[in-house]
């Protein structure tokens, strides 16, 4: 009998043998996944801090589009000024001699002067058109809802996955 339990005895100090080795292969195995787990951090860590960049260099773009499409506006804005104040003088250039005309008299190029005219004055009517029309998709429909909802720049660029400076642009537009 004292050889089945000397067995037993065997047979146990072996199961405890293999549970240590397998404790042992587990930890090693926990710490190789802990230093993958910390490589894989620093490497999203640098992922992240190089978004970061490239989000404030686009933020510098989108502003330098924004404030050169400002600019671009106000000489567009300020030319279109100009030709209405050139067209209102020329109309009121006009109705000179089409009042003259109404009488059936019209004026001489060249020489000066006036002539009689038998028939009367054909008058073309001009409408100014102060609409613009300009296409925009539900994007650009969010981003103008939000900003009437009251969100600034920023919130708008984080709750749409846009650029601020994108935003601007689409508000600067909008206005």
């Amino acid at each position: 009998m004292t050889g089945f339990y000397a067995s037993i005895m065997f047979i146990g100090i072996l199961l405890i043998l293999i549970s240590l080795i397998w404790i042992a292969y587990d930890k090693k195995k926990c710490l190789e996944d802990e230093k993958r787990i910390d490589e894989k951090k620093e490497e999203l860590l640098k992922i992240i801090s190089d978004a970061e960049l490239m989000i404030d260099e686009l933020n510098r773009v989108s502003d330098y589009v924004v404030s050169e499409v400002e600019k671009k506006s106000k000489e567009v804005q300020n030319a279109v000024e100009s030709m209405n104040k050139k067209v209102k003088n020329i109309s009121q250039e006009n109705n000179v001699l089409i009042k003259d005309n109404e009488f059936g008299i019209e004026r001489l190029p060249k020489g000066g002067g006036y002539a009689f005219n038998a028939e009367p004055p054909i008058i073309k009517s001009h409408k100014k058109i102060d609409e613009k029309v300009i296409a925009v998709n539900s994007k650009h429909k969010e981003v103008i809802a939000l900003a009437q909802k009251g969100l600034n720049e920023t919130e708008i660029a984080k709750k749409l996955s846009m650029g601020k400076g994108e935003i601007q642009l689409i508000l600067g537009v909008n206005k």
